[in-house]
């Protein structure tokens, strides 16, 4: 049993000055956002633990994993974390969060703001 996180984001480190365009009146800006992205798992190792339905066994299967051994069952637990936030909604929520954010930071600026391209809605 793996229990942990995946974070989603929308980097704009590397925006460029020509993914964001001011209007002619200067009362609006066109943005365009790069992908969503996932970060790597990240295990809760104090959360995770081998599991089995008979308390014995699981006594003995804990005894029986050296360290080598856990490595590996976290890393299918990271590998199997990173297959279900792919299938997820995670990279769109992060998009729509980050015109969210952005879109009350211009409009406290006085501008109007629309997206084109990368984030999806």
């Amino acid at each position: 049993m793996a229990a942990g996180t995946v974070n989603a984001y929308v980097d704009l480190a590397g925006l460029a000055e020509e993914d964001l365009t001011l209007s002619a009146d200067g009362k609006s800006v066109t943005l365009r956002l790069p992908e969503p992205q996932l970060d790597k798992p990240n295990i809760d190792h104090d959360r995770s633990y081998v599991y089995s339905q008979d308390r014995g066994i699981a006594d003995r299967v804990v005894d029986a994993f050296t360290a080598p051994q856990q490595a590996e069952l976290y890393l299918l637990a990271e590998s199997d974390m990173a297959d279900a936030a792919e299938k997820s909604e995670l990279r769109q929520r992060a998009g729509e969060n980050t015109k969210s954010m952005l879109t009350g930071l211009f409009g406290s600026l006085g501008y109007e703001v629309t997206f084109e391209g990368g984030a999806p809605s």
